[in-house]
Parts: structure tokens; C-alpha cells; sequence
């Protein structure tokens, strides 16, 4: 037991001692595996992203900005295609591929951002984050590339009403639902919060797998 005075005991501090040691010579194990996955990606970052990391790289920062959007354009393609790929050999509906693996994909990065900002005490900014990338997505996301299609092409795209309204219907009642979550706890974002929120997603990916099954009498 500890001492009087808040001492610890000097067996306790070699215990905790041995127990750090241990868990960085795990960290060492695990680190080559990592480092062997993450290198070629990482010079091939290196080479192509100007580092603006220090004061006197400024000029660089748009360079690297765009360099950065052209990366984050080359993945993407390539993890839309792998997942259409996998589709098909899953006998997966690209639409369940689409609200479920592409989805998560393209916004765990953005739940990192959140989780990092909020971790410092910034929420508003966590909060902002994750609503101004998705209207980044939704704007510019479909905006940017049914324009090019259009010029490109000379022709509209096509797109299915008939499921806007259900849809929409439920995105309205979800942003509702949120703003009156958020109301009820003081504006304040709680693990409580944070379980409801997760209560949302599922449900919205549940609907989306039964709409697609055919099992709800509307589609989404």
C-alpha cells in the first residue's frame, strides 16, 4: 500500500518501470512489420510532397496543398475501384459497398481530425470539422465531377428521383434528431452523445441494407 504522504513505494515505481520497458520492446516488435507495410508509400510521398514543415518552406505550401489533393484523388480512385472489385467478387451490391465500406473510407480520416481537435478541448472545431466535410463532399463532391461529366460528355446525368424524397425525409429527421441531442445535453458532446450518434449511423446503414434487399417498401 502506499506510503503516508502520497510516497509511492519503491517496488511499485521498478514494477511500473518494468512494465514501460515492456510494453516499448512490444512496440519495437511491431514497429518493423509497420515500417516495411508504410515505407514504399511513404517515399513515394516524400518524393512527390514538397515538406513545408519549417518557416523558411513557405512558398512551398501550395505546391504541397496541391500535391496533397492530388494524392488524396489517387486514392480515392483506387479505393472506389478495389471496392467495386471486391463487389463483384463478393456478390455485393456496389450501393451496400458504397454506404458501407467506401463510406467509412473516406470519413475515418475526417472522425481522426475530430477526435484529435476535441481531445485538445477544441469541440467547436471537431464539430465543425465533421459537418464541413461532409458539405464539402456533397457540394463539390458531386458538383465538381457531374459538371466535368457534363462538359466532357455533352450530356446530363441521370439521376433517380424517386428515392430523393425518402432519402431526404430521413436525412432532415436524422440533422433534427442531432441538433435536438446536442440541445438536450447542453451543447456539450458526452459519450452518452456519442452512443446515440452511433445509434443513428447504424440504423442508417440497417435501412440502406433492407432498402436494398427489397425488404422496405420504400428506397433510400
Amino acid at each position: 500500500s502506499p506510503r503516508m504522504g502520497g510516497e509511492t513505494p519503491p517496488q511499485q515505481l521498478v514494477d511500473d518501470d518494468d512494465k514501460e520497458e515492456d510494453k516499448d520492446d512490444e512496440d519495437e516488435e511491431d514497429a518493423p512489420v509497420t515500417k516495411a507495410i508504410a515505407k514504399p508509400m511513404e517515399l513515394i510521398l516524400s518524393a512527390t510532397i514538397p515538406d513545408c514543415s519549417e518557416p523558411h518552406n513557405k512558398p512551398r505550401y501550395l505546391l504541397t496543398f496541391s500535391m496533397s489533393i492530388v494524392w488524396i484523388g489517387v486514392l480515392s480512385y483506387f479505393m472506389v475501384t478495389w471496392a467495386s472489385k471486391l463487389g463483384c467478387l463478393w456478390h455485393v451490391h456496389p450501393a451496400i459497398m458504397g454506404v458501407t465500406v467506401l463510406a467509412a473510407g473516406t470519413s475515418v480520416p475526417d472522425a481522426i481530425g475530430s477526435l484529435l481537435v476535441a481531445r485538445e478541448g477544441k469541440g467547436d472545431m471537431a464539430v465543425s470539422n465533421a459537418i464541413g466535410s461532409n458539405v464539402f463532399d456533397i457540394l463539390l463532391g458531386l458538383g465538381l465531377p457531374w459538371t466535368l461529366s457534363t462538359l466532357i460528355y455533352r450530356t446530363t446525368v441521370p439521376v433517380d428521383a424517386e428515392n430523393l424524397v425518402p432519402l431526404s425525409i430521413f436525412l432532415f429527421s436524422t440533422l433534427g434528431a442531432v441538433y435536438l441531442v446536442t440541445l438536450i445535453s447542453g451543447f456539450k458532446l458526452t459519450k452518452l452523445v456519442g452512443g446515440i450518434f452511433f445509434m443513428f449511423y447504424f440504423v442508417f446503414v440497417a435501412l440502406n441494407l433492407l432498402s436494398e434487399f427489397g425488404m422496405l417498401p420504400f428506397a433510400l
